[in-house]
């Protein structure tokens, strides 16, 4: 027998668990192909899908003669104007200038504001409104809609700037009568201006917003058993996947990879997978990069509640904190509200008794590894 064709990575292969919002997108598109555009918000926690839910929405664009623009935002100390609308603009016109129509020529020095490289220098420069700017970026996406429609992906959009922000509210405000879709993707922060944005725009019905949630149990089971190219699932790794993954997709394809490149998890020349050993949680590096940057964001009080927090368990009393790290209810409080603006800590309002709990158990994890032993030690015998 043949040995198994190798996998390409761990990565899904098939979308698992989203029709009901492929199904909204695809009705979005089939709208703005007649004429009748807007603006999406496609929301969510890290990992859960939002990009591979945006690729396959632009598959079946380009698939129907679409024109599709991608930009995004990225994080830095000092954002760039209208850097993901810049970015899209530019994969798109690398080679040359905007499309030399009439429709645009009156636009050009707005346009050179998008993009620095349109500027004609011959002309002097004048520094023209977020309005006359929002209204040349519809312009131009109903120019390259052309007898199609556009779709213009913006993705990131938590760390976007002021300016693009603002071009992304006169978007769905005149999106409704042209042949354009505008997807953002952001991340659900609390303390991000641009998801008080989505749902500023969603109360006025000016945008939609889709708000992905993890997928459950039976499609955490059929997406890892896509991963591995298999009929179903080694058993023995259903309840691990679960727990640890908490359906989240992008753990789903981080745990398998890590116990295929460990050995734990092999694959027989038939194609039947086996496990050799235990199979033990593991912290994306990528997602433990995130956790680490929003853990520097907090001051030192709130960092040491978190620590403490962790050593407790997923799930915590928030009156134990004080005495296990040495600060004032007031402190353990505030640090616990930007624990929770960060997105790390939940508070559970369903219990009778005040209580919190760590967003996700990796979550835990990560910040739990930033002790030291003794650390953990002395922070578990203060609770008794």
């Amino acid at each position: 027998m043949a040995d198994p064709a190798p996998l390409e990575g761990v990565l899904c292969p098939a979308l698992i668990g989203r029709d009901v919002e492929m199904t909204t997108l695809r009705g979005a598109l089939v709208a703005a192909r007649s004429g009748q555009g807007g603006l999406s918000f496609i929301i969510g926690d890290p990992g859960t899908g939002k990009s591979r839910l945006v690729r396959e929405v632009t598959g079946d664009a380009e698939r129907h003669g679409i024109t599709a623009l991608s930009g995004r935002a990225v994080e830095t100390l000092s954002p760039v104007p209208f850097q993901p609308l810049s970015h899209a603009f530019l994969a798109k016109f690398r080679a040359g200038g905007p499309p030399p129509v009439a429709e645009l020529q009156p636009l050009g020095a707005a346009l050179g504001r998008l993009v620095p490289e349109w500027r004609d220098e011959r002309r002097p420069s004048i520094e023209d409104s977020l309005v006359l700017v929002a209204e040349a970026v519809v312009r131009l996406l109903r120019v390259l809609a052309g007898d199609t429609a556009c779709l213009l992906v913006l993705e990131d959009l938590q760390w976007a700037d002021p300016e693009t922000l603002a071009v992304v509210e006169y978007l769905a405000d005149n999106l409704s009568s042209e042949p354009v879709l505008c997807l953002a993707t952001l991340r659900a922060e609390k303390t991000s201006r641009a998801l008080a944005v989505a749902r500023s725009l969603g109360m006025r019905r000016t945008a939609s917003a889709i708000d992905l949630g993890r997928l459950g149990a039976a499609d955490v089971d059929r997406m890892a058993a896509a991963c591995l190219r298999a009929d179903a699932l080694v058993p023995a790794l259903v309840e691990p996947l679960r727990q640890w993954t908490e359906g989240v997709p992008l753990f789903v394809e981080e745990l398998l990879a890590a116990w295929i490149t460990s050995g734990v998890l092999e694959r027989a020349s038939s194609g039947e997978w086996s496990l050799t050993g235990p199979v033990e949680p593991v912290l994306p590096r990528t997602f433990a990069e995130m956790i680490e940057r929003r853990l520097r964001g907090l001051d030192p009080d709130a960092r040491q509640v978190l620590r403490a927090a962790a050593v407790l368990g997923r799930r915590f009393d928030w009156a134990l904190l004080p005495p296990v790290s040495g600060l004032t209810d007031a402190t353990v409080l505030a640090a616990l509200r930007s624990g929770i603006d960060a997105q790390l800590v939940a508070e559970e309002r369903d219990r009778a008794e005040p209580a919190f709990s760590f967003r996700h158990t990796l979550i835990r994890d990560a910040v739990l590894a930033e002790l030291l032993a003794p650390d953990r030690v002395y922070a578990a015998e203060a609770c008794f």
